[in-house]
């Protein structure tokens, strides 16, 4: 005030129109001339004061879910609460496979023993869209941990033997982030596809559900198709049209 004299005004308006590049300067110790260059002022001669406003930093960051953000030493500090889609594909992957391997081994399956692995929501019809993704996105894992991919139950043939199924398990976190599930092994069975052309997709699943996938594939021809006779004719399947060696090659 004392320097500034009659001219506290004129400096007053001069420091409020300050933009980023003068507030920088100061804060870096420097020297910000005002009135012309007649004065200069530094950081000792000013408090600087930050306020943001957290619902446009949230919007810029694409916080568009639940966030809890807080000041602190002048630096706005915002955590996403929302759960990334990734974590929860990963966590929903691990809990199933923990409980898929339990499951193998109450039910008294060998090391080598194969089966397929299903998840069935308990509470929608069908699975929620993150967790289609996940099944897809997480097969190395599974592959990795289970030797093969894991399914939706409601691409199980119905012919397919099942061979256990285990409690209700939570995955995908809590609350709506997550979803019920009951996991089941079922003995390796090839699947009808729900567009089968060439017949009933119940008529396919009982032919297919009489062979094993190695038994379908010596049967195919040098095109993969496999025929069976149907009500005196003879029905041709194509692979990856009317039928698939598993479940999980239907979901893909």
């Amino acid at each position: 005030g004392s320097r500034a004299g009659k001219r506290m005004k004129e400096v007053t308006t001069a420091i409020r129109g300050f933009g980023p590049s003068e507030i920088a300067t100061l804060k870096a110790g420097g020297e910000v001339a005002l009135c012309g260059g007649d004065l200069t002022i530094t950081v000792d001669d000013v408090a600087i004061k930050t306020e943001y406003d957290v619902a446009a930093v949230a919007k810029q960051h694409s916080l568009a879910g639940e966030y809890d953000a807080k000041v602190n030493d002048g630096m706005l500090v915002a955590l996403d609460l929302e759960q990334d889609i990734k974590l929860r594909s990963k966590q929903a992957a691990r809990e199933i496979i923990s409980r898929a391997m339990k499951l193998r081994k109450s039910t008294g399956l060998d090391m080598g023993d194969r089966a397929d692995v299903f998840v069935a929501c308990t509470a929608n019809p069908g699975e929620p869209a993150w967790l289609k993704e996940a099944l897809v996105q997480e097969e190395a894992t599974f592959m990795e941990k289970l030797k093969c991919g894991v399914a939706s139950a409601t691409l199980r043939s119905s012919s397919a033997v099942v061979i256990g199924s285990d409690e209700e398990l939570a995955v995908g976190g809590e609350g709506d982030a997550g979803v019920n599930v009951v996991v089941s092994l079922a003995v390796p069975t090839p699947v009808a596809s729900t567009k089968c052309a060439a017949c009933s997709v119940d008529a396919a699943n009982a032919y297919l559900g009489m062979r094993s996938r190695s038994t379908l594939r010596a049967e195919c021809d040098a095109n993969g198709c496999a025929s069976f006779v149907l009500d005196g004719k003879k029905v041709t399947l194509k692979p990856g049209v009317d039928f698939f060696f598993s479940a999980y090659d239907a979901m893909k």
